[in-house]
């Protein structure tokens, strides 16, 4: 999910699943995001959350936000016969 400019924008319950990045926060032309996050989760992502940019006042993350992640990257299978 990739949030850019926005100001005071209010996001609700959200979820994102094995996606490089979970949250996004981008700057665009006009400006970077201004908002506040309200029950987002996140779970088998890269990057749970990743915040390139962010507007002077802020972001905000509410009650009820979970973020996740599992590294995968040194796992091996094995498969027993």
């Amino acid at each position: 999910m990739e949030i850019g400019y926005c100001a005071n924008e209010h996001i609700l319950d959200t979820f994102s699943f094995g996606s490089k990045y979970g949250m996004h926060f981008i700057s665009q032309t006009g400006g970077s995001p201004c908002a506040t996050v309200i029950g987002h989760g996140s779970d088998g992502s890269d990057k749970a959350m990743y915040i390139e940019a962010a507007a002077a006042s802020g972001l905000n993350s509410k009650i009820q936000s979970s973020l996740f992640f599992v590294v995968l990257t040194q796992m091996k299978l094995q498969v027993i016969k």
